[in-house]
């Protein structure tokens, strides 16, 4: 009797033991993707925002997702138990769960399926479903593909695409050296990344690509191509075989409430990143918002067929990279004074964010998906001196995901987003975006002065 009770004492003995084993092992994984791979909705933030600027200022960004955040950008190396115990197969699980929980790119992803099967449907209108199916599987891949402004983060996804060749550009030809070596063994033979200025009009001369992607191309225009804003997308126009998506951010507004504690620094924050950019001899990043956006897409001759919102989340992680950027400017600075003044404000400024809980919402970024116009497409000029070009859009009614953290909309009949010359028809932009506040009003809440001033003219 006392034998087989030590047995079975032994036999639980090292089956507890082995459970505490794979438990504690299975925790340290999570432990591992946990700390590598923080909420996609602030991470996408990083990466639109500043990624570039820390990286021209060589700020390395660690693994994980930047405007959103391939993990979290850091100014120093981490030396925590994740980066102690991370092995080659942790890193691959790590880069995998990236890859798919950005929430901006998971929209081009859908909505890129949804392009090709609507294709499919439109070329092929009397398949059954076993071919439909088959025949899907084929078109999955995503061709050639342009990454137009690229980034580490969005480099990094569009290499996990299936595409048979992909080219990216960047106006920086260090970070150019700095992705190669970080990529190295993921770029293919014909696979390209090369350092360029679209402003140059044979740069990529001739060559088309299935799929290209703007991924926050047109804030960071101001910086490298100044006062090219408004020739991006017809340049853009002859290198776009099938579609194009372009990912942008709305511009942070000039006045925010009193009571909005939070965003009134958030706005203090990038006005003194900015002004310190201009005094190091530097050209700040400008974002433009949604329909200006989509206004010149259409006068350069895209139907806008998607379109999504996504509401921006803030750290005090990513609020402190701001001073951060703005603190490694100050060595550029040429007054002595000014410096000290700067470094004085950014210390305050700091203590101010250390002192509140983060983690909030502030502000948008947007995607848009659009097809190039084909000439037998376009209606016939106007009988007016500027002709209007034809625009038509497509998708279904509002849809908003149960995190908050996206919004999506469309309508399934084409409509009409512009009336007259060219002036955004706002009602039609909200077809898309339900709520959605256009530069105008914003400016109008900024400058009520104006308004005063002309009902004081018409007064007089």
């Amino acid at each position: 009797m006392s034998l087989q009770f030590l047995v079975r004492t032994t036999f639980l003995g090292y089956t507890l033991l082995a459970w505490l084993v794979t438990a504690g092992f299975g925790g340290l994984v999570v432990y591992l993707l946990w700390t590598s791979a923080p909420p996609a909705r602030n991470r996408r933030v990083i990466r639109g925002i500043n990624a570039d600027l820390l990286a021209s200022a060589g700020a390395e960004s660690t693994s994980s997702s930047e405007r959103e955040r391939e993990g979290q950008l850091q100014l120093q190396p981490s030396t925590d138990l994740a980066d102690f115990a991370r092995t080659s197969w942790c890193k691959r699980a790590i880069r995998e769960i990236n890859e798919a929980c950005c929430p901006i790119f998971d929209f081009i992803t859908e909505t890129h399926q949804k392009y090709v099967e609507t294709a499919l449907t439109r070329e092929h209108p009397n398949l059954s479903p076993e071919e439909r199916e088959c025949a899907l599987v084929d078109r999955e891949r995503w061709g050639t593909m342009l990454d137009a402004g690229t980034g580490m983060h969005s480099l990094e996804w569009m290499i996990a695409r299936p595409t048979s060749r992909w080219t990216a550009i960047t106006g920086d030809p260090h970070r150019r050296s700095h992705m190669l070596s970080k990529f190295g063994e993921r770029v293919r033979e014909q696979d390209e990344v090369i350092a360029g200025n679209w402003k140059d009009l044979n740069f990529l001369k001739g060559q088309v690509f299935d799929v290209v992607l703007a991924d926050y191309l047109l804030g960071s225009v101001d910086g490298y191509a100044p006062y090219y804003q408004d020739r991006l997308f017809p340049r853009l126009r002859p290198h776009v075989g099938k579609v194009l998506y372009v990912v942008g951010a709305e511009p942070l507004p000039d006045i925010v409430p009193r009571n909005n504690i939070h965003g009134n620094l958030i706005v203090e924050i990038a006005k003194l990143r900015d002004a310190c950019s201009l005094l190091a001899g530097e050209r700040p990043y400008r974002e433009y918002p949604l329909d200006w956006t989509l206004r010149h897409m259409k006068l350069a001759g895209f139907n806008v067929t998607n379109v999504g919102f996504f509401d921006t989340f803030h750290d005090k992680d990513f609020v402190e990279i701001q001073l951060d950027v703005a603190a490694q400017k100050l060595s550029r600075f040429r007054d002595d004074a000014l410096h000290a003044t700067m470094q004085n404000s950014i210390q305050k400024l700091r203590k101010r964010v250390r002192a509140l809980k983060w983690n909030i919402r502030f502000g948008s970024d947007y995607v848009i998906a659009a097809v190039p116009v084909s000439p037998s497409d376009s209606s016939s000029p106007s009988s007016s001196s500027t002709a209007t070009p034809s625009s038509s859009a497509s998708a279904s009614s509002s849809s908003s995901s149960s995190s908050s953290t996206a919004k999506a909309a469309s309508v399934d009949r084409p409509v009409s987003l512009y009336k007259g010359e060219g002036t955004p028809d706002e009602e039609e932009v909200r077809k898309f975006v339900p709520n959605y506040r256009s530069e105008v009003q914003e400016q109008a809440e900024v400058f009520p002065r104006d308004d005063e001033s002309a009902h004081s003219r018409n007064e007089l």
